[in-house]
Protein backbone atom coordinates (compact mmCIF):
# COMPACT_ATOMS: atom_id res chain seq x y z
CA UNK A 1 0.00 0.00 0.00
CA UNK A 2 2.82 2.41 0.89
CA UNK A 3 4.59 1.58 -2.38
CA UNK A 4 1.40 2.26 -4.35
CA UNK A 5 0.98 5.64 -2.67
CA UNK A 6 4.64 6.47 -3.24
CA UNK A 7 4.29 5.73 -6.94
CA UNK A 8 1.71 8.54 -7.18
CA UNK A 9 3.90 11.02 -5.32
CA UNK A 10 5.85 12.30 -8.39
CA UNK A 11 2.62 12.68 -10.38
CA UNK A 12 0.76 14.60 -7.69
CA UNK A 13 3.81 16.76 -7.02
CA UNK A 14 4.16 17.67 -10.70
CA UNK A 15 0.49 18.67 -10.88
CA UNK A 16 0.79 20.90 -7.81
CA UNK A 17 3.86 22.83 -8.98
CA UNK A 18 4.34 25.66 -11.51
CA UNK A 19 3.41 26.07 -14.26
CA UNK A 20 0.39 23.74 -13.90
CA UNK A 21 -1.53 25.91 -11.35
CA UNK A 22 -1.03 29.01 -13.51
CA UNK A 23 -2.20 27.14 -16.61
CA UNK A 24 -5.38 26.09 -14.81
CA UNK A 25 -5.92 29.59 -13.43
CA UNK A 26 -5.44 31.08 -16.89
CA UNK A 27 -7.87 28.66 -18.52
CA UNK A 28 -10.55 29.14 -15.85
CA UNK A 29 -10.15 32.94 -15.84
CA UNK A 30 -10.28 33.14 -19.64
CA UNK A 31 -13.50 31.11 -19.59
CA UNK A 32 -15.03 33.49 -17.04
CA UNK A 33 -13.82 36.57 -18.95
CA UNK A 34 -15.36 35.25 -22.17
CA UNK A 35 -18.71 35.14 -20.36
CA UNK A 36 -18.47 38.74 -19.26
CA UNK A 37 -17.15 38.32 -15.69
CA UNK A 38 -14.74 41.15 -14.92
CA UNK A 39 -13.04 38.90 -12.37
CA UNK A 40 -11.96 36.73 -15.27
CA UNK A 41 -9.82 39.54 -16.68
CA UNK A 42 -8.17 40.00 -13.29
CA UNK A 43 -7.53 36.25 -13.10
CA UNK A 44 -5.93 36.21 -16.56
CA UNK A 45 -3.60 39.06 -15.60
CA UNK A 46 -2.74 37.37 -12.29
CA UNK A 47 -2.00 34.04 -14.00
CA UNK A 48 0.31 35.72 -16.51
CA UNK A 49 2.18 37.62 -13.80
CA UNK A 50 2.62 34.47 -11.69
CA UNK A 51 3.71 32.50 -14.75
CA UNK A 52 6.31 35.19 -15.55
CA UNK A 53 7.66 35.31 -11.99
CA UNK A 54 7.83 31.53 -11.75
CA UNK A 55 10.42 31.54 -14.55
CA UNK A 56 12.76 34.18 -13.06
CA UNK A 57 16.03 33.53 -11.23
CA UNK A 58 15.30 36.48 -8.96
CA UNK A 59 12.15 34.76 -7.70
CA UNK A 60 14.08 31.57 -6.89
CA UNK A 61 16.76 33.44 -4.95
CA UNK A 62 14.10 35.40 -3.04
CA UNK A 63 12.34 32.15 -2.14
CA UNK A 64 15.65 30.61 -1.01
CA UNK A 65 16.60 33.55 1.20
CA UNK A 66 13.24 34.69 2.59
CA UNK A 67 10.82 31.75 2.46
CA UNK A 68 12.91 28.57 2.65
CA UNK A 69 15.45 30.40 4.84
CA UNK A 70 18.23 27.95 4.12
CA UNK A 71 20.96 27.51 6.76
CA UNK A 72 24.26 29.28 6.25
CA UNK A 73 27.26 27.28 5.02
CA UNK A 74 29.40 25.61 7.66
CA UNK A 75 31.73 28.24 9.10
CA UNK A 76 35.44 27.85 9.79
CA UNK A 77 34.74 27.77 13.53
CA UNK A 78 32.09 25.07 13.15
CA UNK A 79 34.45 22.93 11.11
CA UNK A 80 37.20 23.41 13.67
CA UNK A 81 34.93 22.31 16.53
CA UNK A 82 33.91 19.21 14.59
CA UNK A 83 37.54 18.51 13.71
CA UNK A 84 38.47 18.58 17.38
CA UNK A 85 35.67 16.18 18.25
CA UNK A 86 36.81 13.78 15.52
CA UNK A 87 40.38 13.96 16.81
CA UNK A 88 39.19 13.18 20.34
CA UNK A 89 37.27 10.16 19.02
CA UNK A 90 40.34 8.84 17.25
CA UNK A 91 42.34 9.00 20.47
CA UNK A 92 39.63 7.42 22.63
CA UNK A 93 37.76 4.96 20.39
CA UNK A 94 38.89 5.01 16.74
CA UNK A 95 36.52 2.22 15.73
CA UNK A 96 33.44 4.00 17.13
CA UNK A 97 33.27 7.53 15.72
CA UNK A 98 30.80 10.03 17.17
CA UNK A 99 30.77 12.27 14.06
CA UNK A 100 29.54 11.15 10.64
CA UNK A 101 29.29 13.03 7.35
CA UNK A 102 26.20 11.87 5.45
CA UNK A 103 25.47 12.90 1.87
CA UNK A 104 21.89 12.77 0.61
CA UNK A 105 21.22 11.64 -2.94
CA UNK A 106 19.81 14.15 -5.39
CA UNK A 107 18.97 12.15 -8.50
CA UNK A 108 20.68 9.72 -10.84
CA UNK A 109 21.14 8.85 -14.50
CA UNK A 110 19.86 5.29 -15.04
CA UNK A 111 22.33 5.01 -17.92
CA UNK A 112 25.15 7.43 -18.67
CA UNK A 113 25.89 6.51 -22.28
CA UNK A 114 29.43 7.90 -22.27
CA UNK A 115 30.37 5.63 -19.33
CA UNK A 116 28.20 2.69 -20.30
CA UNK A 117 26.83 2.43 -16.77
CA UNK A 118 24.53 4.27 -14.35
CA UNK A 119 25.82 7.51 -12.89
CA UNK A 120 24.75 10.21 -10.49
CA UNK A 121 22.85 13.26 -11.66
CA UNK A 122 24.53 16.65 -11.61
CA UNK A 123 23.16 17.68 -8.21
CA UNK A 124 24.09 14.36 -6.60
CA UNK A 125 27.65 14.79 -7.85
CA UNK A 126 27.83 18.30 -6.38
CA UNK A 127 26.67 16.98 -3.01
CA UNK A 128 29.04 14.01 -3.10
CA UNK A 129 31.99 16.21 -4.05
CA UNK A 130 31.36 18.52 -1.12
CA UNK A 131 30.73 15.63 1.26
CA UNK A 132 34.01 14.00 0.24
CA UNK A 133 35.92 17.25 0.71
CA UNK A 134 34.24 17.88 4.07
CA UNK A 135 34.90 14.36 5.37
CA UNK A 136 38.58 14.75 4.51
CA UNK A 137 38.72 18.21 6.06
CA UNK A 138 37.20 16.94 9.32
CA UNK A 139 38.85 13.54 9.28
CA UNK A 140 35.39 12.01 9.74
CA UNK A 141 33.92 8.88 8.12
CA UNK A 142 31.60 9.38 5.16
CA UNK A 143 28.30 7.83 4.16
CA UNK A 144 25.72 8.24 1.40
CA UNK A 145 21.97 7.78 1.73
CA UNK A 146 19.79 7.23 -1.33
CA UNK A 147 18.03 4.35 -3.01
CA UNK A 148 15.80 4.41 -6.08
CA UNK A 149 13.34 7.30 -6.12
CA UNK A 150 9.61 6.80 -6.54
CA UNK A 151 9.73 8.24 -10.07
CA UNK A 152 12.28 5.61 -11.17
CA UNK A 153 11.11 2.54 -9.30
CA UNK A 154 10.34 -0.29 -11.68
CA UNK A 155 12.62 0.93 -14.46
CA UNK A 156 14.84 -1.93 -15.63
CA UNK A 157 18.46 -1.84 -14.49
CA UNK A 158 18.07 1.14 -12.17
CA UNK A 159 20.71 1.11 -9.43
CA UNK A 160 20.51 2.79 -6.04
CA UNK A 161 22.06 6.24 -5.74
CA UNK A 162 24.12 5.29 -2.70
CA UNK A 163 25.67 2.31 -4.52
CA UNK A 164 26.59 4.50 -7.48
CA UNK A 165 27.94 7.17 -5.13
CA UNK A 166 30.10 4.61 -3.30
CA UNK A 167 31.60 3.50 -6.60
CA UNK A 168 32.33 7.04 -7.79
CA UNK A 169 33.77 8.15 -4.44
CA UNK A 170 36.17 5.22 -4.31
CA UNK A 171 37.17 4.94 -7.96
CA UNK A 172 37.42 8.63 -8.84
CA UNK A 173 38.21 10.36 -5.53
CA UNK A 174 39.87 7.59 -3.55
CA UNK A 175 37.34 7.84 -0.70
CA UNK A 176 35.91 4.63 0.70
CA UNK A 177 32.48 5.06 2.28
CA UNK A 178 31.79 3.67 5.73
CA UNK A 179 28.00 3.75 5.34
CA UNK A 180 25.94 3.03 2.21
CA UNK A 181 22.19 3.34 2.80
CA UNK A 182 20.53 2.25 -0.44
CA UNK A 183 17.02 1.22 0.56
CA UNK A 184 15.22 4.57 0.84
CA UNK A 185 13.08 6.21 -1.85
CA UNK A 186 12.73 9.77 -0.51
CA UNK A 187 14.05 12.17 2.12
CA UNK A 188 11.92 10.80 4.94
CA UNK A 189 13.16 7.32 4.11
CA UNK A 190 16.75 8.63 4.05
CA UNK A 191 16.26 10.02 7.54
CA UNK A 192 14.77 6.92 9.14
CA UNK A 193 17.22 4.45 7.64
CA UNK A 194 20.27 6.65 8.25
CA UNK A 195 19.39 7.49 11.85
CA UNK A 196 18.70 3.84 12.67
CA UNK A 197 22.05 2.84 11.19
CA UNK A 198 24.16 5.62 12.68
CA UNK A 199 22.64 5.67 16.16
CA UNK A 200 23.16 1.92 16.46
CA UNK A 201 26.87 2.45 15.79
CA UNK A 202 27.20 5.15 18.44
CA UNK A 203 27.25 8.23 16.21
CA UNK A 204 26.21 11.37 18.09
CA UNK A 205 26.59 14.09 15.45
CA UNK A 206 25.43 13.85 11.83
CA UNK A 207 26.90 16.43 9.47
CA UNK A 208 24.12 16.41 6.89
CA UNK A 209 25.25 17.33 3.37
CA UNK A 210 22.70 18.35 0.79
CA UNK A 211 21.83 21.18 -1.56
CA UNK A 212 21.08 24.38 0.35
CA UNK A 213 17.49 24.50 -0.91
CA UNK A 214 16.88 20.94 0.33
CA UNK A 215 18.35 21.33 3.81
CA UNK A 216 15.38 22.92 5.64
CA UNK A 217 13.22 19.90 4.85
CA UNK A 218 16.04 17.36 5.21
CA UNK A 219 17.16 18.73 8.56
CA UNK A 220 13.61 18.67 9.88
CA UNK A 221 12.92 15.04 8.97
CA UNK A 222 16.33 13.92 10.25
CA UNK A 223 15.70 15.65 13.57
CA UNK A 224 12.27 14.03 13.76
CA UNK A 225 13.80 10.62 13.05
CA UNK A 226 16.46 11.23 15.72
CA UNK A 227 13.80 12.15 18.27
CA UNK A 228 11.80 9.01 17.47
CA UNK A 229 14.87 6.80 17.77
CA UNK A 230 15.76 8.29 21.15
CA UNK A 231 12.17 7.88 22.37
CA UNK A 232 12.30 4.20 21.44
CA UNK A 233 15.65 3.74 23.19
CA UNK A 234 15.36 5.16 26.72
CA UNK A 235 18.51 6.60 28.15
CA UNK A 236 19.91 7.73 24.80
CA UNK A 237 20.15 11.27 23.51
CA UNK A 238 18.91 12.19 20.03
CA UNK A 239 21.54 12.55 17.35
CA UNK A 240 22.53 16.15 16.72
CA UNK A 241 21.97 17.17 13.11
CA UNK A 242 24.40 19.74 11.71
CA UNK A 243 23.29 21.06 8.28
CA UNK A 244 26.08 21.42 5.73
CA UNK A 245 24.76 23.06 2.58
CA UNK A 246 26.21 23.28 -0.88
CA UNK A 247 25.11 24.75 -4.24
CA UNK A 248 23.60 27.97 -2.90
CA UNK A 249 21.79 30.12 -5.45
CA UNK A 250 23.38 33.51 -6.08
CA UNK A 251 22.79 36.56 -8.26
CA UNK A 252 24.98 35.63 -11.21
CA UNK A 253 23.47 38.08 -13.71
CA UNK A 254 22.67 41.79 -13.86
CA UNK A 255 19.58 42.95 -11.99
CA UNK A 256 17.21 43.22 -14.94
CA UNK A 257 18.17 39.79 -16.28
CA UNK A 258 17.20 38.16 -13.00
CA UNK A 259 13.60 39.18 -13.62
CA UNK A 260 13.39 38.02 -17.22
CA UNK A 261 12.07 34.47 -17.78
CA UNK A 262 14.69 31.82 -18.49
CA UNK A 263 14.95 28.05 -18.53
CA UNK A 264 17.28 28.14 -15.53
CA UNK A 265 14.96 30.44 -13.61
CA UNK A 266 12.00 28.18 -14.31
CA UNK A 267 13.92 25.16 -13.04
CA UNK A 268 15.09 26.88 -9.86
CA UNK A 269 11.63 28.21 -8.99
CA UNK A 270 10.14 24.78 -9.62
CA UNK A 271 12.72 23.28 -7.25
CA UNK A 272 12.06 25.90 -4.56
CA UNK A 273 8.31 25.36 -4.80
CA UNK A 274 8.77 21.60 -4.53
CA UNK A 275 10.70 22.08 -1.29
CA UNK A 276 8.05 24.44 0.07
CA UNK A 277 5.34 21.92 -0.80
CA UNK A 278 7.30 19.22 1.02
CA UNK A 279 7.62 21.43 4.09
CA UNK A 280 3.92 22.32 4.09
CA UNK A 281 2.68 18.75 3.75
CA UNK A 282 5.27 17.35 6.14
CA UNK A 283 7.04 15.19 3.55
Amino acid sequence: MVAEMGAWKPVLTALALPPVPWMLLLAWSAWRWARGHIGGAVGVALALVLWWLSACEGTAIWLQDHVLKVPAPLSVSQREALRQQVAADQRAAPQRPSVAVIVLGGGLEPMAEEYGMPSLGAMSLVRLRYGTWLARDLGAPLGVSGGVGWAQKGLPGTAAEADIGARIAQQEWGMRLRWVESGSADTRGNAKASVDLLATEGVQVVVLVSSAYHLPRAQRVFEQAAQRWAANHPGTAPLRIVPAGTAYWHHDTRGVLQWLPSAQGMGLVHTACRELLGLWVGA
